[in-house]
């Protein structure tokens, strides 16, 4: 061969080179850098979780659950098989559906006898709700006869607290109800309904207090002691306490919203784009880097307790306030729209006005009720338009699954997307704004539930039920065991060493150990060589690698790969050559190479920083820097970074075929 074409030659191999190990390169790096932030991201995250409401309908759990209820005996013996409150609240609902009149004043009798048995007294008045809704459809005169026999001292306190717990569904029946309760008691009654008027609206409020046959001056002092505890602020004063808040005083901050819809229930929707406008006005020295959401939040809560009354007419003028749709602030008239009248909030977003953000607006409304309420939401299932669904059983599903694991798991299966989902079968182009990432969710449910119970979680995935194959269940095996290894790394652990290992599967210990290694590395380090001989063997050795070479813990990392195979123990090595060859700043380089054992793997992490440097991979090196890492270079590493050196490698690059990205 000559001159000439060993130069040609060589340049072709350091063309393949470079793009191999930029492939290569790039691999490494996502791989290793989405594992931290995965770590941090998923340490950080906390969703918020509230007291579940309830309902008395036939839920979708319910529908899918054929089996029939066994005979009633007792509600200890009724709440003492249920595994959480969701379990308890959905087998309460199931039995009184189908339950006589006997059983259901046996219910109430034993509900008002012992109430240890329930947990809280909040939970109590919802059974007794649930039991005089359904009572009221069948013998009123009966449940009217069970709330007057109490004495005079329960009496105020229970039907209080029952009409407290009854829901928007049921309506009627509240009115038929309180109709035919002694007039003495039945305004407690109607207070109660108040109190609890975060569900029910304003106007409906009022309804049902003139049909029970109150007087409007009445109801409208009633209905303002809800809200007007005192009386608003001016805006003057208002400003003042915008202008002196705490960003990060979340009470104070709530308190202040509070302050604001007093103000803009007195002075009228006029005076809300003023309102708004003063949340600006909220000082940002001292905010922490939630601020802006945190605002943007407020601002929400503000116009959607503000439209509790009247949505429709909100929603009209919220649409009027500004040329571009805010869809933040229609979203939040939305979800207190749904709660009052859900038929007319999807026929107004039929309209061309707002069809652009017609599913932001029902993902939210979903979002919301799914997350916050998720037994309303699971009940109100029909009220959602059809092709949302997914969305809202995984709504519903991450609502609840960290306190009901099981009953969110069993969710899944409800969904179209499962176990397959849209990011298997369709393009980036083609996938909506409600079917985009469902994996994600799919994977935060499960990881929450394997928080909660991951013996229980496995078992499940394990299970028929889950009706998986067996290279998805590993997928979500993985997500049980990343989860796990972040609260108790040593059960999870054992655990996957009990699990079979196939052929072409990762080895669950291995994914323990990775995961263990951001944490305590030494740890991790101590359950490596009980990892089983897999494809991922090598992968748990390299994590504890990078872990150790962030620590300047290098000899450490060497020495551990004593324990691998000689060609294991190679490609280990060249991966902590690697790594030490994206160190930056330089002089955190150069000692990184310093430690290195060997002239060979010296030379690797040189050329790599050589030759990555300035791009997203390595920091960029001056001449100087470069001519000092060239001494650590052998001899073939010279002619590899002089020939590239010597290359216009931009021009040839625009000669290249353009490469597939790494997502096609």
């Amino acid at each position: 061969m000559n001159k000439s074409k060993k130069s040609i030659y060589i340049v072709a191999l350091i063309i393949c080179f470079l793009i191999c190990v930029g492939i290569l390169g790039t691999l490494f790096l996502l791989n290793r850098d989405n594992s931290r932030a995965l770590v941090r991201d998923s340490e950080s995250e906390q969703i918020d979780h509230r007291d579940q409401g309830a309902q008395n309908s036939e839920s979708a759990m319910a529908q899918r659950q054929n089996s029939s209820i066994s005979t009633f005996h007792s509600l200890a013996d009724t709440l003492k098989e249920s595994n959480s409150v969701f379990d308890a609240k959905r087998t309460m609902l199931r039995v009184v559906d189908g339950a006589t009149e006997d059983v259901l004043s046996q219910i109430f009798r034993e509900t008002l006898e012992v109430p240890s048995v329930i947990g809280s007294i909040d939970a109590k008045y919802w059974i007794l709700s649930i039991v005089l809704t359904k009572l009221t459809n069948v013998n009123a005169a009966k449940a009217q006869l069970l709330i007057e026999q109490l004495d005079e001292q329960n009496v105020v306190s229970v039907l209080y607290g029952v009409m407290r717990e009854w829901n928007q569904v049921h309506t009627d029946e509240a009115i038929v109800f309180l109709s035919a309760i002694n007039t003495e008691i039945r305004y407690q009654g109607l207070r109660g309904l108040i109190a609890g008027g975060n569900i029910l609206s304003r106007s409906e409020l009022f309804e049902i207090g003139s049909e029970l046959g109150y007087k409007e001056d009445y109801l409208n002092d009633l209905l303002e002691s809800r809200r007007l505890v005192r009386q608003p602020l001016s805006l003057v004063d208002l400003q003042t306490e915008f202008e002196s808040a705490d960003p990060n005083d979340h009470s104070q901050m709530f308190y202040l919203r509070q302050n604001a819809v007093r103000y803009v229930l007195a002075e009228g929707l006029d005076s809300l784009p003023t309102v708004l406008e003063l949340f600006d006005n909220v000082p940002t020295d001292n905010a922490s880097r939630l601020f802006g959401s945190m605002l943007d939040w407020s601002r929400a809560n503000l116009v959607s307790d503000v439209s509790e009354d009247d949505p429709a007419n909100v929603f009209e003028f919220v649409l009027r306030l500004d040329e571009d749709v805010d869809v933040n602030l229609l979203s939040a008239v939305s979800r207190s729209w749904f709660a009052s009248d859900p038929d007319a909030l999807w026929n107004r977003l039929q309209d061309e006005d707002v069809r652009n953000v017609q599913a932001a607006i029902i993902e939210e409304v979903i979002s919301y009720w799914g997350r916050r309420e998720p037994h309303i939401a699971l009940v109100s299932l029909h009220h959602f338009p059809a092709e949302y669904h997914d969305k809202a059983y995984l709504d519903i599903a991450q609502g609840i699954s960290r306190d009901s694991p099981i009953e969110a798991l069993e969710l899944l299966p409800l969904t179209s997307i499962w176990p397959e989902t849209p990011e298997n079968q369709l393009s980036d182009d083609e996938l909506s704004v409600r079917t985009r990432r469902p994996n994600f969710y799919i994977e935060r449910i499960i990881a929450d539930a394997a928080e909660a119970d991951p013996i229980a979680t496995i078992e499940w995935l394990n299970s028929d039920a889950s009706q998986l194959d067996d290279s998805t269940r590993q997928q979500y095996l993985d997500t049980v065991f990343e989860g796990w290894a972040r609260t108790d790394p040593e059960a999870a652990f054992e655990i996957a060493l009990q699990t079979p290992l196939k052929e072409g599967t990762t080895a669950l210990e291995a994914t323990v150990v990775t995961w263990l290694a951001y944490r305590d590395v030494d740890s991790a380090i101590d359950l490596l060589p009980r990892v089983r001989e897999s494809e991922s063997r090598i992968e748990a050795y390299r994590s504890v690698a990078w872990q150790l070479e962030e620590e300047d813990r290098i000899a450490d990392a060497i020495k551990l790969g004593n324990q691998l195979p000689e060609l294991e123990r190679e490609e280990y090595l060249q991966t902590i050559a690697f790594s030490v060859g994206q160190r930056s700043p330089f002089n955190h380089l150069e000692a990184g190479i310093k430690e290195l054992p060997t002239k060979a793997l010296q030379s690797q992490a040189a050329r790599s920083a050589i030759m990555f440097s300035g791009t997203f991979m390595s920091a960029e090196l001056n001449d100087q820097e470069k001519g000092q890492l060239k001494v650590y270079l052998n001899d073939d590493d010279k002619v590899v970074v002089e020939m590239m050196e010597s290359v216009d490698l931009d021009k040839i690059k625009e000669e290249l075929p353009k490469l597939p990205s790494l997502s096609e």
